[in-house]
């Protein structure tokens, strides 16, 4: 088969190819010529997702030859080996492969049907088949054989004809599976369209129709497709729809919004309907511009054109009832009119008949008064009936009209039980007869009982009612000043949480006639909302129009002059009317401050931290303000408070003192007040606030307050329940001490300069340092000195040092000395220099000297049983283990059990972390379970945070499983008879109840928040279904997921491939459980990414009569619980619902001081262990230092962020003029633009001062963060300045100065000089946080103040910057999202793994009293991700 440079193509691949017009490699094979271009040849193939390859072949030598050459190719690739075909076949149904080398030796006889078979299992494999022979029959006969590659293992360039068939295989199996998908998805938007899509060819017949034809015309596709679109049009339309439906022209130029009356499907009757449409087409034309056909849109105008008459003539019956209504308004202001004018006549003529009685003139003066009289009836009885007619048209209230579609009556339609009343009394009265009013609720509660009952959510429904005004404000809210009369009553259905049991059926949703309902509403001209969300709640909202209630009031006629009256008394000067009472028993008291207060019902907000309360301002003075506050408000201490008056024209912002005070309301609502006192206000500020509170009594000018104060600043043991370790729990050293005796060699100077060599011996060895002991004179040790460990020469390892010794000079400090009784024999000989014991402390070690220092630690640290042993058998001991999964990695395990109370027979509970946790997290529960005669193993999951091997970017549920599998077979090999009890928290739970599922019965399976539907908890925490995306193709690589930078689609692809992925695949697992269960839900970690924890009703269905579910009061997973006599309740929890399942021996409840130091020695080693897992060193945390700064602009976008920095200005005021403000670790100068926008404004409120600014200085390490924080704040002193009118020009409120500092060195500060310092997320990574504040206290004033802001070690500010994104509808899989959350998933590992200085409540305590501080103020800040610590020197005695 001798075919040079021509095709032979199939389906699915090429054969041979075309030449290259560039440079090619021309070779010759048994077949033809195969011509490849030569910038090929060194170039590996790009991979986007692994390459698995099966070799069927008998032959070894080919099949490595193959495999090598694959390899160098596809970097990691994966290849499988089928030595028959029997073994292909069996391997088909399981595996899926990207192409497949077939050798012919391997099909039996003329057996060509493997090919065929293996597609038929994957449809998008490309098969090559090798073979000896190189004739065009054996070509053709492969080809018929549905191989898409037929290749001769005899030509001299066979390798490089498999790697290229290799590569055009991929990159065809690629393009087929784009083109399904996009085929895929063009197909869904097409059938999710409204309109009709049609395509016609170029001949006008049908070719694709979508399946909404169906009910627009009757057609269904299939009849449509082969037939003329004329088959749609009347015969009178043709001429009109030509080149209409079937438009030829192409882009801005084709058909638009052409409406076309189209022909409906003949009826049985062969009557034909039609209806009016719109239609959009273009047409189609290939790249020679010939004409293909035409696609296009059709859309139903029929309903529109309904809506818009319907629309037209509501609009003529508005017209008719504004016309009337306006006459009947008319008529009433005319009767009133003429009510006064005669009223006044009447009083009139009677004074008249008093003069002129002695005139004579009765007669003429009774006719008028009698006429007069006459009138004013009139004008009252047309007054009283146009009321009465007026009064006629009022229909009832809503309240009633609900009333009666509730009564018992009515149960067989609206179930009243599914019902929640909240509904005020005293509602105005509707328009509109009670019958049709009450028709329309029972109409509209019939259909949302049906909707929800045909939905599956058998909720109650809420029904409330108000009143609303034209201005869409309910009538009800708390307001300054009367508001209109409402003009709407708005009647609302809203689905509850709240589960209903039906009593019966309800109607079903086909019988109620929503149209009917409509037509009711437009009768009582109302409107009707309606809004059923598949995910959220259903609510019905309507709002009918409130009866016209005119002032029709008529005030008492004047008494008549009766026509038997023969004389009328005059009236004199001294007969005046008695006036009213005017003493109002409920009026206060007469105001005895010199400022008199007025009462209002003013609103008023009070911002307290981050949390705001809505009240009302009860009375209001040029000196203050006190403000009615819920029963909920909390408890704050008298403080600085910013008050903000804000009217529609501006604002007026005050300082004063805010003060809280009981008060016990005539109510049934718990409240409280808050007093304000204005501090002395400027005339200016005076003026103002004089014509506010004047505006205020005269209700002409609306305002509302707002009062800003600061958190309640409680102590620590006030906010924290749980009792810090004791003192003597905690190693005062910052890292953990190994004991370590080696010969060194100490080279230190004296003051005069002169070198001295020094021979000691190590005592104890760690990062930070060491202890020496040695002979020396004292003034020798001081200053620096540089560490030589000795070498040894041996014969069997001649020159090398001594066996775990570092291979590095340490430069140190030696910080202290003294004398030592205890030390060894050889340093306590006379006539020497005495024995000493010298501290050291490393300091500029070069990268290798720390990894050095390192590794010596970690290969020397062991756990306090190993190291101590003890006596007691009561005391808790942890013993390291390992096993390895099939992957070879191995699984670091720690098993806790008391020292020697365990037999074969003694229970083993295995702890599985979660998602992002460690085996640390649950060591405090481990040693209270192990006290209680249990052994614990914890382990850490592979490629995961922890001890264990592996990369993070790896991690997947199915290799989880693999490692829980391997533990619990490791467990039932090491103690067959020992029973079993697994424990696992959220996403591990489901990782668990798989593996309970395909392993041997476990006595329990304990599920802690476990997590049942991951594609729905994925979907609530990163809003994107990352499930239904990865189906669709879609890739995401590396990304930040759950708080961790993990390969996504690795992750997700696993999860659909292990059948993790929804609630019915957590269903099915546990219908085939076996193993008895318990599931315990806790309160979630409110610093994680997981949301609370929800057990769906379906969920709780399946549960079997073995599981039990509880609920513990507190979470028990944390390094921060401490272990003590009082045991949280959480603990018990666990205890109990293991103690169901197995017997276990009473235990006494207290716990040894042995134990409690052996769990915070083990924590703190297991720290030191994962940290030296993971390199720690200085380099790493100026690393991430570096990627924080980059990375702040962003964070800089948050509300915590901003939060965090308005609370640092607030700790640290108030800032006195001339006082010095120091930021230890500046940044970019955040915390600086905060602290000058809050002064400046300060000082303008203040007004400005002549006397020095306070001067802040800037410290940090690199100079480009220097010049960086200089260069934005000179920007922003610019833009205050030009809001300012220049007036920070003449006045500043802050100086500047920047400096470069180094944190391992002395700051250049004088002792006790500064008087306010602030070190923000500074400390976690600087070397020694311990050397750091103790630097800082030294240079602080003694009545200054410190304010430190450190991480929690369970901080993942992923968190909070989510829930920016979200809030700011912004995608977190964009680039810039993308690059912010890379980092915060680095920032999260690195705190997990110890990399840097973390801290919770108890240890930030105890750190600081370590450091000589004792009375520190602990807050809490970032939502819980971050700590303050508010130190005053005066108030410590360190």
């Amino acid at each position: 088969m001798r075919a040079p440079g021509r095709f032979r193509q199939k389906n699915r691949g090429l054969v041979w190819h075309r030449p290259d017009h560039g440079r090619t490699l021309h070779y010759r094979s048994g077949t033809g010529f195969a011509q490849f271009p030569s910038k090929h040849r060194d170039i590996l193939m790009p991979q986007s997702e692994p390459v698995t390859i099966l070799i069927v072949s008998e032959q070894a030598e080919s099949i490595k030859l193959i495999t090598v050459s694959l390899r160098g190719f596809f970097p990691g690739c994966r290849v499988d080996v089928a030595y028959s075909a029997e073994e292909a076949r069996a391997w088909a149904a399981s595996h899926e492969w990207v192409f497949i080398l077939i050798d012919e030796q391997c099909l039996a006889g003329n057996d060509t049907s493997l090919p065929g078979e293996l597609k038929r299992h994957a449809p998008y494999v490309a098969s090559i088949l090798l073979s000896d022979r190189s004739d065009s029959a054996s070509a053709l006969q492969a080809l018929q054989a549905n191989v898409d590659f037929f290749l001769s293992k005899k030509s001299p360039a066979f390798l490089t004809e498999l790697l290229f068939c290799a590569k055009k295989s991929i990159e065809t199996r690629h393009m087929r599976v784009t083109l399904d998908h996009a085929l895929e998805r063009h197909r869904g938007l097409i059938e999710s369209l409204s309109d009709i899509a049609y395509e016609l060819d170029a001949g006008g017949f049908f070719v694709t129709v979508s399946p909404g034809i169906l009910m627009l015309l009757g057609y269904s596709p299939d009849e449509l497709i082969g037939l003329p679109y004329t088959a749609i049009v009347p015969a009178n339309q043709e001429l009109v729809a030509r080149y209409r439906l079937n438009e030829r022209r192409s882009g801005a130029r084709g058909a638009s919004r052409v409406e076309l009356t189209l022909r409906r499907k003949p009826s049985q009757d062969n009557k034909t309907l039609t209806l009016t449409a719109a239609v959009n087409a273009r047409g189609l034309y290939d790249p020679l511009r010939r004409f293909l056909g035409t696609v296009g849109l059709i859309r139903d105008l029929s309903q529109s054109k309904e809506q818009d008459t319907t629309i037209h003539q509501l609009h003529q019956q508005l017209r008719h009832r504004d016309a009337l209504l306006a006459l009947a308004q008319k008529a009433t202001l005319l009767s009133q009119q003429l009510h006064d004018p005669l009223a006044s006549l009447l009083t009139q003529s009677q004074h008249l008949l008093i003069a002129i009685h002695e005139a004579h003139l009765d007669d003429q003066a009774k006719i008028l008064a009698a006429h007069a009289v006459e009138a004013t009836k009139l004008g009252a009885q047309l007054a009283q009936a146009l009321q009465e007619r007026g009064g006629s048209s009022l229909g009832p209230t809503i309240n009633e009209a609900l009333d009666d579609a509730l009564l018992p009556t009515t149960s067989a339609i609206v179930d009243g039980a599914g019902i929640i009343r909240q509904y005020p009394a005293h509602l105005p009265p509707l328009v509109g007869n009670r019958e049709q009013v009450t028709k329309l609720i029972l109409h509209l509660l019939n259909y949302a009982q049906s909707y929800l009952l045909t939905v599956g959510r058998t909720h109650r429904l809420i029904v409330s009612t108000r009143a609303v005004g034209s201005s869409s404000i309910s009538a009800d809210a708390p307001t300054l000043f009367p508001l209109t009369p409402p003009t709407e009553i708005e009647v609302e259905l809203l689905e509850s949480d709240m589960v209903w049991s039906a009593a019966s059926p309800a109607t079903s949703l086909s019988s109620v006639d929503l149209l009917e309902s409509y037509e009711l509403v437009r009768e009582l001209n109302g409107a009707l909302d309606l809004s059923a969300p598949m995910q959220g709640p259903f609510r019905m909202i309507l709002r009918l129009p409130v009866a016209s209630q005119l002032p029709l009031d008529i005030p008492p006629l004047p008494i008549a002059v009766s026509d038997t009256e023969t004389a009328l008394t005059p009236t004199t000067k001294n007969d005046r009317p008695t006036p009213l009472p005017t003493a109002d028993p409920d009026k206060p008291k007469q105001e005895r401050r010199l400022v008199p207060r007025i009462l209002t019902t003013l609103p008023a907000t009070v911002t307290v931290g981050s949390a705001a309360w809505d009240g009302t301002i009860s009375n209001l003075s040029l000196r203050g303000a006190c403000v009615t506050l819920p029963g909920d408000f909390p408890t704050v201490p008298p403080q600085d408070a910013y008050v903000v008056v804000k009217t529609s024209v501006g604002i007026l912002e005050l300082q004063g003192r805010a003060e809280e005070r009981s008060v016990s309301l005539q109510t049934k609502t718990p409240a409280s007040q808050l007093i304000v006192m204005f501090e002395p206000l400027k005339q200016e500020e005076g003026a103002v606030l004089a014509s506010l509170v004047q505006a205020a009594q005269e209700q002409t000018l609306p305002f509302s307050l707002e009062i800003l104060l600061a958190e309640p600043q409680g102590n620590l043991t006030a906010s924290n329940p749980l009792v810090p370790y004791e003192r003597e729990d905690f190693d005062l050293r910052e890292a953990v001490r190994v004991h370590l005796q080696l010969p060194v060699r100490l080279d230190v100077t004296d003051p005069a300069g002169r070198s001295y060599r020094l021979e000691a011996l190590t005592s104890n060895f760690s990062r930070d340092g060491a202890c020496l002991h040695l002979n020396a004179r004292p003034e020798l040790l001081s200053g620096m000195a540089t560490l030589h460990f000795a070498a040894t020469q041996t014969q069997k390892h001649p020159g090398t040092h001594e066996p775990g010794a570092p291979d590095a000079a340490l430069p140190a400090r030696i910080t202290w000395s003294a004398p030592d009784p205890t030390a060894p024999s050889e340093f306590r000989h006379q006539g020497s220099a005495p024995a000493l014991r010298v501290g050291l402390r490393f300091q500029g070690l070069t990268v290798y000297a720390e990894h050095e220092v390192n590794r010596v630690v970690r290969q020397h640290l062991t756990s306090p049983s190993e190291l101590e042993p003890s006596s007691q058998q009561t005391s808790v001991v942890s013993i390291p283990r390992e096993c390895r999964n099939l992957r070879g990695q191995a699984i670091v395990i720690t098993d806790d059990h008391l020292r020697q109370s365990v037999t074969p027979n003694t229970p083993v509970v295995i702890i599985s972390p979660g998602f992002g946790q460690t085996s640390l997290d649950a060591i405090t529960l481990s040693y209270y379970l192990a006290h209680h005669r249990l052994r614990i193993l914890r382990y850490d999951h592979t490629n995961h945070v922890g001890l264990s091997d592996g990369e993070l970017q790896q991690i997947t549920l199915r290799s989880m499983q693999a490692d829980l599998l391997k533990v619990v077979e490791f467990v039932q090999h090491t103690w067959p008879t020992a029973p079993l009890i697994v424990m696992a928290s959220d996403m591990a739970a489901r990782v668990a109840l798989k593996t309970a599922v395909q392993s041997r019965p476990l006595d329990l399976l304990l599920l802690i928040n476990p997590v049942v539907d991951i594609q729905a908890m994925l979907m609530t925490v990163h809003g994107h279904d990352l499930v239904a995306d990865h189906r669709y193709g879609l890739r995401r690589g590396i990304a930040n997921l759950l708080g961790l930078n993990v390969n996504v689609d690795r992750f997700i692809g696993d999860i659909v491939a292990g059948h993790f992925t929804d609630m019915a695949s957590t269903i099915a697992d546990l219908r085939l459980l076996r193993s008895p269960s318990a599931i315990l839900t806790i309160p979630s970690n409110p610093l994680g990414p997981l949301p609370p924890a929800d057990l769906p009703q379906a969920f709780l269905t399946a549960l079997g009569a073995h599981t039990r579910l509880a609920t513990a009061p507190a979470p028990f997973l944390g390094q921060e619980l401490p272990l003590n006599e009082q045991h949280p309740p959480a603990f018990q929890q666990v205890l109990g619902q293991i103690a169901a399942t197995v017997s276990l021996p009473a235990i006494p409840a207290e716990f040894s001081a042995d134990t409690r130091h052996m769990l915070a020695r083990q924590q703190r080693i297991e720290m030191e262990r994962t940290s030296l897992r993971h390199n720690l060193s200085q380099i790493t945390r100026e690393a991430l230092r570096a990627t924080h700064l980059q990375q702040l602009p962003q964070l800089g976008n948050l509300h915590e962020h901003w939060k965090l920095l308005d609370d640092l200005y607030r700790l640290l005021s108030p800032l006195e003029p001339g006082s010095m403000l120091v930021d230890v670790g500046v940044g970019q100068g955040d915390f600086v633009r905060a602290a000058m926008v809050n002064h400046a404004y300060r000082s303008r409120q203040r007004g400005w001062s002549p006397e020095r600014p306070v001067q802040v200085i800037g410290l940090e390490q690199a100079q480009d963060s220097l010049m960086q924080a200089q260069q934005s704040l000179h920007a922003l002193r610019r833009e205050l300045d030009t809001d300012f009118g220049g007036t920070l020009t003449i006045h500043p409120p802050l100086t500047t100065e920047w400096i470069q500092a180094d944190w391992t060195q002395p700051l250049p500060f004088k002792n006790h000089s500064l008087h306010r310092i602030v070190c923000n997320l500074s400390l976690p990574f600087v070397p020694s946080p311990l050397v750091m504040i103790r630097e800082l206290y030294r240079i602080l004033h003694p009545q200054g103040r410190l304010i430190l802001t450190v991480l929690h070690p369970g901080t993942d500010l992923s968190v909070l910057y989510r829930q920016h994104l979200h809030r700011a509808n912004q995608d977190e899989f964009s680039p810039e999202a993308h690059l912010v959350l890379h980092y915060l998933g680095r920032l999260r590992e690195a705190i997990r793994h110890g990399l840097l200085h973390t801290f919770d409540r108890s240890s930030l305590d105890s750190f600081l009293r370590q450091a000589g501080i004792l009375a520190p103020r602990i807050l809490s800040g970032l939502d819980g991700h971050a700590l303050f610590a508010v130190i005053e020197k005066n108030k410590s005695a360190g």
